[in-house]
């Protein structure tokens, strides 16, 4: 054996521990991403949250002034439960929403860190594969070694 097939098992073990720290590194950007699109989901989730809350201002508004130009009396019971059934409806909105939202949120978050714990163990896989590369590369080198003395 030649001093070359050292050579070749360091190379292999700078690879494996290149290919470790890379999926490592590409394991914490892609959780930097899915956390960054959670946050992006809560965001757009809240905006919708306000513009239901928004719209149903506007037709309880609209429907306050409808019950008062037929001549119903604001705070009768009828008009009260016209009310309230709007409110209802849009409380039921903006928690629907709200859970929709959530849910897209947490989702993203755990594919989040899902690629996290994937690049930890990528670097894991690296530096072991680094390790038994090494190891042969000393074995071959020791034997060539020997043969050459021997």
């Amino acid at each position: 054996m030649s001093g070359g097939a050292g050579i070749g098992g360091a190379i292999q073990a700078i690879g494996s521990l290149i290919g470790g720290v890379g999926g490592f590194v590409s394991g914490q950007r892609n959780k930097d991403g899915y956390y960054a699109q959670a946050r992006e989901e809560r965001r757009v989730s809240n905006e919708r949250q306000r513009l239901v809350r928004q719209d149903a201002r506007r037709a309880i508004g609209a429907q306050f002034a409808a019950q008062a130009s037929n001549g119903m009396v604001a705070n009768s019971g009828t008009a009260i439960d016209a009310i309230r059934e709007s409110l209802l409806d849009q409380v039921l909105d903006v928690r629907e929403l709200r859970r929709q939202g959530e849910g897209r949120a947490k989702a993203l978050r755990r594919s989040g860190k899902d690629a996290e714990i994937k690049g930890y163990f990528d670097l894991a896989t690296g530096l072991f594969g680094a390790g038994a590369s090494a190891y042969d590369a000393s074995k071959d080198w020791a034997q060539a070694r020997n043969d050459s003395y021997g």
